[in-house]
């Protein structure tokens, strides 16, 4: 892998050694999936369930974005997903536009890292 690849993943919070692990150590398989992230529908789905307050929606989409985030390594993203997760398991009346607003700006950031890594 390259190195400014390696520093932008890094930079961006992913643990990169336990991520190549989990893959195998296979590093263009990885390189593969998280090319294909922005193509997964689990963010689009939260912020439909969002939109339209439809709390099974949203927490199934949440878990979706979590599992998917936190194969690939996006640390801060599966973080944030694991947050807003903890609040729907706790509460079904909390307001989520905070913890959301989290997990969209560490999508931003992941999207933004996806294309770092393919202009590499």
């Amino acid at each position: 892998m390259e190195q400014t690849a390696l520093e932008a993943m890094r930079a961006y919070g992913m643990d990169v050694d336990a991520t190549i692990e989990r893959y195998g150590g296979n590093e263009d398989l990885l390189l593969k999936h998280l090319r294909r992230f922005p193509s997964d529908a689990s963010f689009a789905a939260l912020m439909q369930a969002m939109e339209t307050e439809q709390r099974d929606a949203v927490k199934v989409a949440c878990h979706t974005l979590k599992g998917v985030s936190g194969n690939l390594g996006l640390t801060p993203l599966f973080t944030a997903a694991c947050d807003m997760m903890a609040i729907l398991r706790r509460d079904d009346q909390a307001d989520l536009r905070k913890p959301y607003q989290a997990v969209h700006a560490a999508y931003d950031d992941a999207i933004a890292l996806v294309h770092a890594i393919a202009n590499a």
